[in-house]
């Protein structure tokens, strides 16, 4: 099959709707479809808390983060910590999990 693959525009330039029609035209030429597709933007995440906030540089520690909304694909959930980024776990819209990595520690 064909794809077509646009960037959404910022939910602003859209006057702020939660969902939007999605029309596609191939050219400059043709006329935009009225496919009825359909394009929801996800609220902003915001995160509120982290607990624990600190544990070994050894890492295995699991960190519960609680915010949200936190929607999106399974099994695509990361968390990143400093520039390690690792697995995330889905627990709700307003809840997920990650395991702080193992840090290497300067020595010197």
């Amino acid at each position: 099959g064909k794809f077509i693959y646009c960037d959404s525009p910022p939910a602003a330039m859209n006057g702020n709707q939660p969902s939007v029609a999605v029309d596609v035209a191939l050219s400059s030429e043709e006329a935009l479809t009225a496919a009825g597709a359909i394009y929801s933007y996800d609220e902003p995440v915001k995160l509120l808390e982290l607990f624990p906030s600190t544990g070994p540089v050894t890492g295995k520690t699991p960190v519960k983060i609680t915010g949200g909304p936190f929607v999106g694909v399974p099994g695509e959930l990361r968390c990143r910590f400093g520039n390690t980024t690792v697995p995330g776990i889905w627990y709700s819209k307003s809840e997920i999990g990650c395991v702080a990595p193992e840090v290497e520690v300067a020595k010197g």
